[in-house]
């Protein structure tokens, strides 16, 4: 741990400790943030993933006959029985483009979501500016992907079916890894990365 050293008549052991809660504050206070930033880019890896993965993107149900769709499946629940279809099925003979955009951008915004954790924890551990930069970076283009991925699938889909679970789990993970992104560009505005090792 560094410490300022002061030259003066006064009592050198309350210059020290002094020095030492100036330097502490914004380090500990950095740590925090750093922390927390990846807390919820991995919660938001989390949530992304599973509703990347279920067919709950949309859904309908009137009673006895239920329908619901993600990105990869449609399913019918009619009586005891629940059928599920290639979601190709729901546009006819082939798969629209925007499909093939939204399932991309979700993709590049879950594998953003794995870089910018392992960036965020080589930040808490080694504390420089390329860390903070490249886990700034990655996770601010994290959220750019899944916002992508989740307006162009809510712009294009059809509207006959009701918004589903799938769907606001990846808007939620949208706003962790922008609530991420923010945190980590604070703790690099408390003291500059390399100020002092955490």
């Amino acid at each position: 741990m560094k410490y300022l050293i002061f030259y003066g008549r006064l009592d050198p052991m309350y210059r020290i400790i002094k020095c030492e809660y100036r330097n502490e504050s914004p380090r500990m206070a950095r740590r925090n943030f750093v922390i927390t930033a990846l807390v919820l880019v991995c919660v938001a890896f989390v949530l992304s993933v599973v509703g990347y993965a279920i067919p709950y993107w949309e859904s309908l149900s009137n009673g006895l006959t239920s329908v619901h769709t993600g990105l990869w499946k449609v399913c019918y629940f009619n009586g005891g029985e629940n059928t599920c279809e290639d979601v190709s099925l729901l546009y006819g003979s082939e798969i629209p483009s925007w499909l093939y955009v939204v399932r991309a951008f979700v993709l590049l915004g879950i594998l953003g979501a794995i870089a910018a954790g392992a960036l965020t924890f080589m930040y808490l551990r080694q504390d420089s500016n390329l860390w903070a930069l490249s886990s700034t970076i990655v996770t601010s283009g994290s959220w750019v992907m899944l916002v992508i991925g989740v307006a162009t699938y809510n712009t294009n889909r059809t509207g006959l079916l009701n918004l589903a679970a799938s769907f606001y789990l990846v808007s939620f993970s949208d706003l962790l890894c922008l609530l991420s992104g923010i945190l980590l560009i604070a703790s690099w505005r408390l003291s500059p990365p390399g100020y002092q090792s955490m």
